[in-house]
Parts: C-alpha cells; structure tokens; sequence
C-alpha cells in the first residue's frame, strides 16, 4: 500500500485493499460504503457456514447456529467492521465448503484468494494438509506467493522485509506472558460470546459419543483453524480483542449440537442480548479515535491533493490515531505533541484541549504565533 510521501506499507498480501478499493471505485468514497462491504462479506459467511451445517447436520441446527452467530456482541459490532478478517472469514468457510465436497480444484483455488486477503488465510495449508495428504500441494504454493510478496517488497522499497514489514513480524511475534495472556482471552471470550463457550464444550462432547465421523471432522475443522492464529500470534491477539472472530464458526456450530428445541435456543439468544445489551450499546458508541476523524476532515479542507499535514497537539492526553487521520483527511498525516517539531514539507494544524483546530497559517495571520 502506497502511504504517500515515498512511504509504503507492506504489513499484509493484496487482496483486502483491492476489495476496499473495488468497493469505492463502483460505489464513491464514503464512510458508508466502508461499512457495506464488510456486511457483505459478513452475511457471505454466515451464508455459507449455512450451507455446510446444513447438509452435514440438520436444518434445524444450521438455523439455531446462524442465529447463535448472529446474536453475539462480537458479530453485531465488528461485523459491519472494514477489517481484513471479515472477507477472510468467508474465503476460509468457502474454502472449507469446497474440501468437504471433495473439490479439489476449487479448494486450491480459495485457499490462495484467502491468503491473498491477509496472513492467517495461511493457516488453512496445516489445516487442510492434517485432515487431507492430497493437499501437500499448498504448502510451495504457500512459499511461492510469501516469495513473490518479498520479492514485490524489494522492487519497491530496496528491502525483503521493508515498509514495515520486518517490524510488524518482529512484534506480532513477540511472547506474551502466558498466564496473563490466556486470562484475558477467557475474559474477552465470555465477554464476547457469552454461554456459547460453556455450549461448545458440551457440543463437543456430544460429538465424540457418536459414531458420524465426518460431523466430528467438522467440528475439530473449525477449531483448529480458529487456534492457529492465538497460538501464533501472541502479541496480535493481546492487543485486539477482534481476533476472536476466527472462533465464530466452531462456537455457533459446537453450542448448536446441544440445542435441541428451537425454544430453548430462543432462550439463549435473548439472554445472551439481554446480557450484553449495555456492553453492545458501548460499543456502538465508542469513539476513541473521534478527534482524529475531526482533525483529517478540517485538514481535507484547508488543504489540496498532494498536500501532506502535520498535526501538532497541545493536549498530550489526545488519543490520536495518523491511520484515522489520514484516511479522512486523504493525506498523509505525521503528529507530535512538540511545537518546535515543524516540518516544512508538511502543512501544519495545531489541536488545542477542547477540540479546538487551526490550521498553521490561519494562526500566524491571527498574530498569535
């Protein structure tokens, strides 16, 4: 991704950005639309995810575990979400539809457009390769296109691991002390999901009972793709409580197992939204990054394409975000609290306690600076 300003970012493979880009091309740019694709993608998976349970199950429990899906806080809230895990959700559950209908060539097929998307599409060649030797093929597949993503790297910026590259592999996989780090993913788990995590357990003990291999190979399918990533990726799954997403498949099917009343799994829906009513409302309210988004705006408009800004705070309480503040703004955006961290190349805005914005001219011709 091209930041501007010589500066690229090659945290993660192509595809998510395209779709965004896709998206805008058709649609305008507009906040709205950043939303649109993701519900999309959303109701995409949860599509698909039907289908699967479905045939390999029962109607009635694909009912009850889309429902289970859809009613948590963590599909209400980061479902409508503009993240890369959205889209990869639905390439990992069609992929997974593929394999379980024995469709070799279309298996292969997914799993490269789901690791185009971002890295943990990666994690279906293990997966696929335990459940299935023919799928071996994955893996120089895999190197091949980590290769040519280097490889792509290097032409652009003179380095295998620039534009951050190298420094967001290096963090991501830092250790986390385990006991505190698996305490907070228990926390975030009931938070997020609620009794579907007691529900799971159970559904997985109803399935090692049963003679239908195949449904028990589906289950543990889902779970073992979702636990790669926290088991890799300590400090990522620290820091981002959304990276729980990737369990959304293996908990609404394990807690639909042991529903067997659709009144029952009425009840637990509206537990679960009556319980966590407060907290989605929190959610949909928060706005940690709000000043950033004011400051990109005001920016976009005292400034012209091309343009780079420079925000310089006098309030070092300010929780700001250059990520917010250049995509509102549509340009690249540096911040510091030092005022005599002026950087000419840039146009500079001053953000004062109480939401107040000035741009750097506008003060100078004020005559208070």
């Amino acid at each position: 991704m091209d930041l501007g300003g010589g500066n690229y970012n090659f945290h993660y493979t192509p595809v998510f950005t395209l779709i965004w880009a896709t998206f805008f091309k058709i649609f305008g740019v507009a906040n709205w639309v950043s939303r649109l694709f993701p519900i999309i993608f959303s109701l995409g998976s949860i599509a698909v995810f039907y289908q699967i349970v479905k045939k390999y199950f029962s109607l009635k429990t694909a009912i009850i575990a889309c429902f289970l899906w859809i009613a948590t806080p963590m599909f209400i809230y980061f479902g409508k979400m503009p993240i890369h895990e959205i889209p990869l959700m639905f390439f990992v559950l069609l992929t997974f539809w593929f394999y379980l209908n024995n469709n070799f060539k279309k298996t292969i097929f997914s799993t490269i457009f789901a690791m185009l998307v971002t890295w943990p599409g990666f994690f279906l060649v293990p997966v696929l390769t335990l459940f299935n030797r023919k799928y071996l093929v994955l893996f120089p597949i895999a190197f091949l296109l980590f290769g040519l993503h280097l490889t792509h790297d290097y032409f652009v910026t003179g380095d295998f691991l620039g534009g951050g590259l190298r420094e967001i592999l290096l963090t991501r996989l830092a250790g986390v002390s385990i006991i505190p780090y698996v305490s907070l993913l228990a926390r975030w788990a009931w938070t997020y999901y609620f009794l579907l995590i007691p529900l799971s357990f159970l559904g997985i003990l109803t399935q090692l009972t049963r003679p239908r291999r195949l449904c028990i190979d589906i289950v543990f399918l889902f779970f073992i793709y979702a636990i790669i990533y926290p088991i890799v990726f300590r400090d990522a799954s620290y820091r981002h409580d959304y990276l729980l997403i990737y369990f959304w498949p293996f908990l609404a099917l394990s807690s639909a197992l042991v529903i067997n009343r659709k009144l029952l799994a009425i009840l637990i829906i509206l537990l679960t939204l009556y319980s966590r009513w407060d907290f989605i409302l929190a959610l949909q309210n928060s706005s940690l990054y709000r000043e950033s988004v004011k400051i990109g705006e005001y920016a976009k408009n005292k400034t012209r394409p091309g343009d780079k800004i420079q925000v310089i705070s006098f309030d070092k309480t300010l929780p700001f975000d250059g990520w917010f503040a250049g995509y509102y703004s549509d340009r690249p955006a540096i911040y510091t609290t030092n005022p005599d961290e002026i950087n000419p190349e840039y146009k500079t805005f001053y953000y004062f306690s109480g939401g107040k914005i000035k741009a750097g001219a506008e003060i100078s011709n004020n005559g208070t600076k």
